[in-house]
């Protein structure tokens, strides 16, 4: 941000610190991953709606990385492999 100076709009927001997006968009949500990021609109979109079911629950989740794994096994994508 400070190597930005021109562009950080630190100005624009509450804390000072600033930021920004690469594209144009309507709202920006921050995350440090594009899970966090999804899970993030998908738990205000069942907030707004009163829609639970919209996120998912606990053993999905792990059903969901015991299938990815299994399927990943000796693939080069699989995480935590270089």
């Amino acid at each position: 941000i400070e190597a930005l100076p021109d562009l950080n709009l630190a100005d624009k927001t509450a804390c000072g610190g600033g930021i920004v997006s690469a594209t144009e968009c309507d709202v920006l949500v921050v995350a440090n991953s594009s899970n966090l990021g999804a899970y993030g609109v998908v738990a205000g979109l069942a907030l707004l709606t009163g829609e639970a079911t919209l996120c998912h629950r606990p053993a999905e989740e792990l059903d969901s990385g015991r299938r990815w794994r299994a399927a990943s096994v000796g693939r080069p994508w699989r995480q935590g492999t270089a």
